[in-house]
């Protein structure tokens, strides 16, 4: 895609970063240089935030019944008339149903796979275009 915006726009207008090498393991050097490169004032952040952690349902059987629609949804409507605090609730409910998943590992040998059969002629592609080795494979 970056190809179609740089027929429009100058590479300069761009800041390409790689997610692991830059973000992942520099968080905050990497947050100051979005912010320059936006021109915005560097403010007191917490970049040490876990904004999206693995988790798994404490029970199936709960979260199942939370996205279904149903007698269930019908009597809550009624206890619950306004959709906030119908929305509250469930939120409640959807964060003390969850709990830590630390997903296994991908083995070296499917990594190359899965990076060989859906991502080495996008990576070497984008790696030409932009003229720098992003250190994926």
């Amino acid at each position: 895609m970056l190809l179609e915006y740089f027929k429009f726009f100058s590479k300069e207008n761009f800041l390409i970063i790689n997610f692991e090498d830059e973000f992942v393991a520099k968080r905050s050097e990497t947050i100051s240089k979005v912010l320059s490169f936006l021109e915005i004032g560097i403010e007191n952040i917490n970049v040490d935030i876990n904004s999206n952690p693995a988790s798994e349902p404490r029970s199936i059987l709960l979260k199942k019944i939370m996205r279904r629609d149903g007698r269930f949804r019908r009597i809550v409507k009624k206890l619950f008339p306004s959709s906030i605090k119908r929305q509250v609730i469930k939120n409640i409910i959807h964060r003390l149903n969850i709990k830590s998943y630390s997903p296994p590992e991908l083995s070296s040998t499917d990594k190359k796979v899965i990076f060989d059969k859906y991502f080495r002629k996008d990576v070497n592609n984008l790696e030409k275009l932009i003229n720098r080795k992003m250190n994926w494979d």
